[in-house]
């Protein structure tokens, strides 16, 4: 005779409900140790402005240490930063680096090119 055909109900509750739960600490594991297991993630953006002064912002969730050209920056809770740079006249090369408390790091190169606006006054 089949087994599987003479379990009753509740055998089947009970099983699949311990199955399920297992399923669910699983997902959940998973998903509370993925820092450990993966990089760290830097977004970062620029504006440019008329002042000759650069904005960087950007976001690093779960980083504890950035620095921008090797100086440390303030982040908050959530991973935002934002830091004014002096912009120079050609090519200027920003370096971001964030580190997590697991020791994982990144690393963005970002090239900004500024040309300040020169008016010439031409006397007749």
């Amino acid at each position: 005779m089949n087994k599987i055909k003479d379990k009753n109900l509740k055998w089947w509750v009970k099983n699949t409900s311990y199955g399920l739960l297992f399923a669910f600490i699983l997902t959940f594991s998973f998903a509370k140790t993925e820092n450990i297991f993966t990089k760290i993630k830097l977004s970062v953006d620029i504006e440019n402005t008329e002042l000759s002064i650069n904005t960087i912002r950007g976001k690093a969730p779960n980083a504890v240490y950035i620095s921008l050209n090797g100086r440390e920056i303030f982040i908050d809770k959530k991973g935002n930063f934002e830091e004014k740079i002096a912009a120079i006249d050609g090519l200027q090369t920003v370096t971001i680096n964030a580190r997590d408390k697991f020791g994982h790091q990144s690393d963005k190169e970002i090239e900004i090119y500024h040309k300040e606006k020169v008016e010439v006054a031409l006397l007749k």
